[in-house]
């Protein structure tokens, strides 16, 4: 049987999807063997507010490039949790604060310049939950803003802040690029997210000699 990789969005489930990966299924169109990306529907007037918004992100980038990929993985990230908040709670009180997860991530935000990064290139002023209070376009929002930090975070640490052909044309050392879609999963699913992001520094002695002189400066 011819085997075709296919993304296929789907309106609605014929499942519950796992809450922390990319819901997919194996489907047969026309003797084709295709995977089908399933985007659960939102159930709640925050969670169609975040759809909503990526939705809007996702057609308005322009396909190829980064930010077309960023947005698309965003939204099957989501869509597969009914587009569900990861880094926001309510306590008992109605409150929304960032959830125990997402304070871990901002701890790693606050020390990146241990890392050699400035804090404010991730710890931006739309992180703001305070100022969204509990007004859901501002909390979805505040939601994506953070999976985006994240993202950012990721990133600069597995492939670099630098693109090495800005330093020297010459050069043919392509950076490498963390996969976001795995990445949100396994962030998701960690119990300590913020060593799941420190681990995707570089490990070479080089690197970790600068970092201990770093911290001395």
């Amino acid at each position: 049987m011819l085997k075709l990789k296919a993304l296929l969005l789907a309106g609605t489930v014929a499942f519950a999807p796992p809450a922390v990966a990319l819901a997919q299924e194996v489907v047969n169109v026309a003797g084709i063997e295709a995977t089908r990306v399933v985007i659960a529907p939102p159930k709640t007037e925050l969670a169609r507010i975040i759809k909503a918004g990526l939705s809007q992100a996702y057609a308005s980038a322009e396909k190829g490039t980064r930010a077309y990929e960023q947005t698309q993985r965003l939204y099957f990230f989501y869509g597969a949790r009914h587009f569900e908040p990861l880094w926001l709670s309510k306590d008992d009180s109605g409150t929304i604060h960032f959830s125990a997860n997402a304070e871990k991530i901002i701890d790693v935000f606050k020390k990146s310049e241990l890392e050699g990064f400035r804090p404010a290139d991730y710890l931006t002023p739309d992180l703001d939950v305070a100022a969204a209070g509990t007004d859901p376009t501002r909390l979805a929002a505040l939601e994506t803003a953070f999976s985006a930090a994240t993202m950012r975070y990721a990133q600069d640490a597995f492939g670099g802040r630098i693109n090495p052909l800005d330093v020297n044309k010459t050069w043919t050392i392509t950076p490498k690029r963390v996969n976001e879609a795995e990445l949100l999963v396994k962030l998701a699913a960690s119990t300590d997210p913020g060593k799941v992001l420190l681990d995707l520094s570089p490990t070479q002695p080089e690197f970790l000699g600068l970092k201990s002189a770093l911290a001395k400066f």
